[in-house]
């Protein structure tokens, strides 16, 4: 097996990604929690009911 390391020497590439990421990010909002209730479908929970 063969390994191959390839650069972009302008970093263009990897500024592309990030900003991407960050936007992609940005779009998500908040993260949402859920927990298996007692009739085995999923409840969305709050920080309030940990």
């Amino acid at each position: 097996m063969h390994g191959f390391k390839m650069t972009d020497p302008t970093g263009r590439e990897q500024a592309e990604r990030e900003a991407a990421y960050a936007e992609a990010i940005a779009r998500m909002g908040p993260p949402r929690r859920f927990r298996l209730g007692p009739d085995g479908k999923m409840q969305e929970i709050g920080n309030n009911d940990l």
